[in-house]
Order: C-alpha cells, then sequence, then structure tokens
C-alpha cells in the first residue's frame, strides 16, 4: 500500500532516523521490522526522475523486503496505485458530466 506523508507519524519518523543512521540514499531503500501496535511494519521508498522532476514513492507493507523482491514490491504497488487512481478519475468524470 502507498504510504502517504503525515500518516502513521510514529512510522515514519523511526523509517527517516534509520535511513539517516544508515545513510540509505539510492534509488531504492527500506527498513524491515519498524514497531507499530503491537505488529511490525516494512517501509520501502523508490525515487526516480521523470520530466527533470524528482518524484518519490513510498509503500508501507508486512513483506518483509529484500534485494530480491524489492522491485517486485514497488512494482505492484505502483500497479495498485495507477488502477485506484484511474478508477477515481472515472468516477469524478462521470459524476460531473452526469
Amino acid at each position: 500500500m502507498r504510504f502517504k506523508e503525515g500518516k502513521i507519524k510514529s512510522v515514519a519518523k523511526e523509517f527517516q532516523e534509520i535511513k539517516a543512521m544508515e545513510n540509505l540514499s539510492e534509488d531504492i531503500c527500506w527498513v524491515n521490522d519498524i514497531a507499530y501496535n503491537q505488529r511490525t511494519l516494512n517501509i520501502l521508498e523508490y525515487h526516480f526522475v521523470k520530466n527533470q522532476e524528482k518524484k518519490t514513492f513510498t509503500f508501507i507493507t508486512n513483506i518483509k523486503v529484500t534485494n530480491r523482491n524489492a522491485r517486485k514490491l514497488i512494482h505492484a504497488g505502483r500497479s495498485r496505485w495507477k488502477i485506484e487512481n484511474q478508477g477515481f478519475n472515472r468516477q469524478k468524470k462521470y459524476s460531473v458530466s452526469h
């Protein structure tokens, strides 16, 4: 799932702190096993440049992120987001025109 800025602030803060301590600044970085409400979460961040604009997508998952599955998780998260966004845009267009 997409992890939006400002949501679950304690998890976001811990992710940013660990990322800074570990000096994780590559295009793809992640932190596993962040504690939240008696569970553990994994955060995966993807940076890329499109039309000279830097974009960042952050995902939250219960799947442990590894070198082997990080790109697959990003692809799945981006695909899900595109499907949801496309449905929202269709609904918005339909409701405005009717």
